[in-house]
């Protein structure tokens, strides 16, 4: 189940939290940009807008128009219930346990949180 320990080393893994994407993509793109070391560095303070009418991130398309995806996407969905959280939780920690220990001892770029 931590596959991609088998085939990379974990400085070459960046961790990247969910959440903080879908609230402030452009800062995480800038992360994963300057981790990858890409070039040119795209910018995408310039080509994603805030949607107030979706409620996410959207493309933005000739400077003043947005492109956002279609209705089926970018849902808000209603909390787990706690059973299932629990259940879930209890199913994976072995797995959760065993790749923390593993990135945390070969140092993987933990990509989160603040600015």
């Amino acid at each position: 189940r931590t596959l991609a320990l088998e085939h990379y080393s974990p400085n070459q893994l960046l961790i990247l939290d969910g959440d903080q994407l879908r609230l402030d993509p452009v800062h995480v793109m800038e992360i994963v940009q300057r981790f990858l070391k890409a070039k040119p560095y795209y910018p995408y303070d310039k080509n994603l807008k805030y949607d107030p009418n979706k409620g996410f991130y959207c493309q933005v398309i000739n400077d003043d128009h947005t492109k956002c995806l279609g209705r089926s996407k970018g849902r808000l969905y209603a909390a787990m219930e706690p059973n299932a959280e629990k259940a879930l939780s209890a199913f994976y920690r072995a797995d959760n346990v065993a790749l923390a220990s593993r990135l945390l001892a070969g140092s993987a770029t933990p990509a989160c949180c603040g600015r």
